[in-house]
């Protein structure tokens, strides 16, 4: 009788210890799958906003700016200019355009940035839920009244960029997170050919 009582208890404290293990595992693969979403959030984000800067930095590179203007329009959501975005290049023609209205992902609340080079149209699909345009005058005073009719008064740009996972995600005992882990980034560039 010992002997049975022996065998059930260890057959309750083995199944015990493996209910522990097998719940140790999926939180652990919970957590691996929740920190690839945000990995990947933060990559695409710095990908995306560091090919923008560096092509905001090229406007008017090659321009005759007595003549014309770098800038061809500017939003809140859209602009266009003109600069050479390699060393001695031909004059490129470079639109960036947030459309509000797709959303061709599951997570609802991304939508498409259109990236226009030189007519070629390129749409860039990674998650972008907020995409603002902010500018700025010689002394730092903010142009509000878009779309900005002088385009020449703009010396500085501010750019905003909120991306999320473009598939809905949230792990079972983190209810407190936003469902589509993101992340956020904000530059303003002072393109060195507008001044």
């Amino acid at each position: 009788m010992a002997a049975m009582y022996d065998v059930l208890c260890s057959l309750v404290i083995s199944g015990v210890v493996l209910l522990m293990i097998v719940t140790f595992n999926g939180t652990i693969v919970e957590h691996a799958g929740a920190q690839t979403v945000r990995v990947t959030a933060q990559t695409n984000l710095t990908t995306v906003c560091d090919i923008m800067a560096f092509e905001i930095r090229k406007m008017g590179y090659n321009v005759s700016l007595g003549t014309d203007s770098a800038i061809v329009y500017a939003d809140s959501v859209r602009i266009t200019f003109k600069g050479a975005t390699t060393y001695g290049g031909p004059v490129d023609v470079i639109t960036y355009a947030f459309d509000s209205t797709s959303t061709p992902n599951a997570n609802k609340k991304t939508h498409i940035l259109q990236r226009i080079f030189n007519g070629k149209t390129q749409l860039i699909n990674v998650g972008i839920t907020q995409f603002r345009l902010a500018y700025f005058d010689s002394a730092g005073n903010p142009l509000t009244s878009y779309p900005i009719a002088n385009v020449r008064s703009i010396k500085s740009i501010k750019l905003a960029v909120n991306l999320e996972s473009t598939t809905p995600y949230i792990t079972s005992d983190e209810r407190y997170l936003k469902l589509n882990p993101g992340a956020y980034w904000e530059r303003t560039i002072k393109p060195p050919n507008l001044n």
